[in-house]
């Protein structure tokens, strides 16, 4: 069984999201509060929230990724058949469920409360609100390096476990930034994908789903069954800036792994519409079953991130798009991780020592 893990803060925001933008969608604002606010809505959100857990706990193999993204983060579309607001109509629509998989070890739970107790020190030093780090890193040199050494040793464990953390419920049309913005820096550098930037195709990419939560077809009493997308996606250019729907392959997932007996092809286009549309056969399928040697993984294992690096990822999100929301705690995390990547940076020989730190193993000498 996969390990998923939903926070109760977040539970209640996914909860929230969920009858906003699945449930209440396209009713008028004055009757989306009323409708949101609804002990019923809220009742049938929860339930659909709890229904999604238990499939994608049972139905994930453990140690499954979703993506092979270096962000990690995913999106699992719950598809659920709606009633049409004002008209009594039944339509399939669906809000996208965020997460984000993470490798956990016993290394990273401990560098995770460093990082929180030294960040509490350089809040209380006043460091962090000045902007004048280097004089506090000089004094905390020897603790920071032990801290980059213990980072690196979290990325080395071949033990790790995989934890799945879902975040919130996007609508259908919304992106992963993260994913959207290094897509974008690819491609930018190669004047042939032109067509392909001028027509957003990077946001649709970054949009469309990883997983479906579906009924099937009949929608009727089944339960929520787990797809997963496989291989990769169809798109078309064109001039006119037009984003045409992209397809793709999705396939049933079990406990054992994905199923290829039933596979189906579904689109999704720039406004984020979703639509199954028939059967299709999986052909070329890669992959084997092997007595691996000891300590390998597939190297999407290698680029999960880490429990600190999910807190970057967090934090860098936090400032760049709600920086109104920041505290000065926020900022000591962000000095505190910003000087161990630094250092780990520096000892593997990829960018340059910070200066404070030069400065200091001068002195020790």
């Amino acid at each position: 069984m996969a390990q998923f893990r939903v926070t109760e803060k977040a539970r209640q925001h996914i909860v929230e999201r969920i009858c906003e933008r699945l449930l209440c969608k396209g009713l008028p604002s004055d009757q989306t509060t009323a409708c949101c606010g609804s002990s019923e809505t809220q009742g049938e959100a929860e339930g659909l929230l709890d229904e999604a857990l238990a499939a994608l706990e049972d139905q994930t193999p453990v140690g499954w990724r979703f993506t092979q993204h270096p962000s990690a983060c995913f999106f699992v579309s719950l598809v659920h058949q709606c009633q049409l607001a004002g008209t009594g109509q039944v339509c399939s629509d669906h809000v996208k469920l965020l997460g984000v998989t993470v490798r956990e070890s016993h290394d990273g739970r401990v560098l995770r409360e460093q990082v929180d107790q030294y960040a509490l020190q350089a809040l209380a030093a006043g460091e962090c609100q000045t902007g004048a780090v280097p004089e506090w890193c000089e004094g905390n040199a020897a603790a920071l390096r032990e801290m980059s050494k213990l980072y690196l040793r979290d990325l080395e464990r071949a033990d790790s476990e995989i934890v799945h953390e879902l975040r919130t419920a996007y609508a259908p049309a919304e992106d992963i930034a993260q994913r959207r913005h290094s897509n974008d820096v690819v491609l930018s550098a190669h004047p042939h994908t032109m067509i392909l930037r001028s027509m957003r195709v990077t946001s649709t990419r970054a949009a469309m789903p990883n997983a479906l939560l579906w009924r099937g077809d009949g929608e009727g009493g089944c339960g929520l069954r787990l797809w997963v997308r496989q291989g990769t996606r169809w798109s078309k250019a064109t001039q006119n800036g037009r984003q045409a729907p992209m397809y793709s392959l999705f396939c049933p997932m079990t406990s054992h792994g994905p199923s290829f007996g039933d596979a189906r092809i579904w689109s999704f286009n720039s406004q984020g519409v979703l639509r199954c549309l028939e059967p299709a056969q999986l052909q070329g399928a890669a992959g084997a079953v092997w007595s691996k040697p000891d300590d390998y993984h597939t190297e999407s294992y290698w680029a999960l991130p880490t429990r600190l690096d999910v807190l970057h990822m967090d934090l860098d999100y936090l400032i760049r798009e709600q920086a109104h929301r920041v505290t000065a705690r926020d900022v000591a995390l962000w000095h505190v991780v910003e000087q161990v990547y630094q250092l780990a940076f520096a000892s593997l020989g990829l960018a340059a020592a910070p200066a404070w730190s030069r400065k200091t193993k001068e002195a020790e000498r």
